[in-house]
C-alpha cells in the first residue's frame, strides 16, 4: 500500500505514516534528505514497513531472527517469519491453511516440506491486501499466543 492508497483512519496507514515521519526526522537531523518514492531504507518498500507495523501491533509481538531470517514471536514462540523480502510465512492450523490456500490460492501456499504438513503457510506479500493480511496474521498470532492472552481473559 502506497501512502496515496491509504484510507484516513486506517490503523495500518496511520502506523506506517508515523514510522515514515520518524525515519524522515532521523535522516533529516543527520543531514540526509529522505526520498520516499516507494522505497525506504535498505530498499524496503512502504508495503513492507506497513506489514511489519501490523505484525508488531499484536499484543506482546516481538521481532527477532533465527538462522538469518527475520521472525515475529509471542513469548518466544514464532508465529510468522520473513525468509525472503517478498514472502511471509505463517503458523496456521491445517484447517486454516486449507481454507486460505483454497480461497486465496494466488496469495497463500502450503510450504512444500514437512513444515507445510504442520500448517506453515507461505503468503506473497505483494498480493496481500490489508484485511487479508490482518486476518491471516490474527490466526497465526492466536495459534501461538497463550490462551489467556489470545482470549483477553
Amino acid at each position: 500500500m502506497i501512502e496515496g492508497d491509504c484510507v484516513p483512519g486506517n490503523p495500518i496507514c496511520t502506523a506506517a505514516s508515523s514510522i515514515r515521519r520518524g525515519i524522515e526526522g532521523v535522516l533529516t537531523s543527520q543531514g540526509n534528505v529522505p526520498h520516499f518514492d516507494g522505497q525506504l531504507l535498505g530498499g524496503h518498500t512502504v508495503i513492507e514497513t506497513e506489514l511489519i507495523a501490523l505484525i508488531l501491533s499484536f499484543p506482546e509481538a516481538e521481532q527477532s531472527s533465527h538462522f538469518g531470517t527475520t521472525d515475529f514471536r509471542i513469548r518466544g514462540k514464532i508465529f510468522a517469519s520473513r525468509p525472503e523480502p517478498d514472502r511471509l510465512v505463517l503458523k496456521l492450523s491445517a484447517e486454516q491453511q486449507q481454507v486460505l490456500t483454497e480461497s486465496e490460492g494466488g496469495v497463500f501456499a502450503k510450504l512444500p516440506n514437512k513444515w507445510g504438513d504442520k500448517g506453515w503457510t507461505s503468503a506473497r506479500i505483494a498480493a496481500l491486501d490489508s484485511p487479508t493480511a490482518r486476518s491471516a496474521l490474527q490466526m497465526a498470532w492466536t495459534n501461538v499466543a497463550p490462551k489467556r492472552l489470545a482470549t483477553g481473559r
